[in-house]
């Protein structure tokens, strides 16, 4: 069969060499956003790979040419209008009329990420996606996490627009990022947060001094004590200390300077996550040792053995 006439235009087509196959002479015919690509001279045309050309006026009989990609500049544009100071790729295959029909390969734009819920409940489902505004196909992903430590580590890769996360955790809790690509280029999008919400844990209780026995904690008479009360929330606890349950103190840490024996008994500590309305609480026990001297034994009357 024979090509159609090459247009006028044709000539002002035009791009740098990449590859020479079998230093044969190639030819595009503008279209728009599509191309004809035909082959100048007989011969082998199985032959894949990238070239480029220098595009002449010709109107030769042709032969088609299937598989190739390659850059095409036109007056400083791509083919879909983009400008381009290197020349645009295009994908070109051959189709039933056994012509070789070229589409541009768009480069792929800066990706960004979304998430079904940026503050979700610990144990419930998340979606990730990451979409962008334009790039031929096909398109690669990889998604990354940077925790609390700083340290960015692969959740997923391959042709996933979205990641499922069945049911969160706390571990989840960090931010996230995708990097895309495809025959043309590369892109990533800016870190995005993920803010699990969960908590609050049973409290843990320290006492300082620690005296710890299996009736709980104890302290000397006179002696500085505190009771410092950590629980993982997020957003963080606030905490209320009780002493035989009466509210004494608002905050992590309570601390009596000089304890007494009447202040024996059981403190409890309530942490509260205020976002959830939701709280958790410990209580331990507190005994007070003091000592006795000598005189004050007889003095109260008792007498001592001796």
């Amino acid at each position: 069969s024979h090509s159609p006439r090459t247009p006028p235009h044709l000539s002002q087509l035009t791009s740098n060499i990449h590859r020479d196959l079998n230093n044969k002479l190639y030819l595009l015919k503008a279209s728009q956003m599509r191309l004809h690509l035909h082959k100048t001279s007989a011969g082998s045309t199985e032959k894949n790979g990238q070239l480029s050309m220098n595009c002449q006026l010709s109107t030769p009989d042709v032969t088609p040419l299937q598989g190739v990609f390659l850059y095409v500049g036109h007056a400083g544009h791509c083919i879909d209008g983009t400008p381009t100071n290197t020349g645009c790729m295009v994908a070109c295959q051959k189709n039933f009329d056994n012509n070789v029909l070229c589409s541009p390969l768009v480069p792929v734009s800066k990706p960004y990420v979304t998430f079904s819920e940026s503050s979700p409940l610990e144990g419930t489902a998340v979606w990730i996606r990451c979409d962008l505004e334009k790039g031929t196909g096909p398109i690669k992903y990889i998604w990354e996490q940077r925790n609390w430590d700083g340290m960015d580590r692969t959740v997923a890769k391959g042709n996933l627009t979205l990641v499922h996360l069945a049911k969160v955790t706390r571990n989840h809790t960090g931010w996230y990022r995708c990097t895309i690509n495809n025959d043309v280029n590369q892109q990533q999008s800016d870190w995005m947060w993920l803010d699990v919400i969960y908590g609050p844990d049973m409290p843990s209780i320290y006492v300082v001094p620690s005296s710890v026995s299996e009736q709980g904690s104890s302290a000397l008479e006179k002696e500085a004590i505190s009771f410092l009360c950590q629980a993982a929330s997020n957003p963080a606890s606030q905490y209320v200390w009780f002493y035989n349950n009466s509210q004494v103190f608002v905050g992590s840490q309570l601390t009596i300077p000089s304890i007494l024996r009447q202040q024996a008994g059981y403190y409890t500590c309530l942490a509260q996550n205020t976002y959830l309305k939701s709280s958790s609480r410990k209580t331990i026990t507190l005994t007070v040792y003091w000592s006795v001297s000598l005189n004050s034994l007889i003095t109260e009357g008792i007498k001592i053995n001796k």
